[in-house]
């Protein structure tokens, strides 16, 4: 079985309107409220997200 790690930020980016408060993805992730993060490697992620699918049988949009 292989795992992928997914890194998320703890707080917000200087750059974010919300800059230094908590983000909350690793409770929203693990509640099912939040489903989609932002990824600068697209297609690495795509090519993972296609694999997962494939090996537990799921229909996967987009890939």
């Amino acid at each position: 079985m292989k795992t992928y790690v997914i890194i998320v930020s703890q707080k917000f980016p200087k750059k974010h309107p919300r800059f230094g408060e908590q983000t909350n993805f690793v409770q929203s992730i693990k509640e099912k409220s939040k489903i989609h993060t932002v990824r600068l490697n697209v297609a690495l992620w795509k090519e993972r997200i296609r694999q997962v699918c494939l090996l537990n049988k799921l229909q996967c949009q987009n890939t």
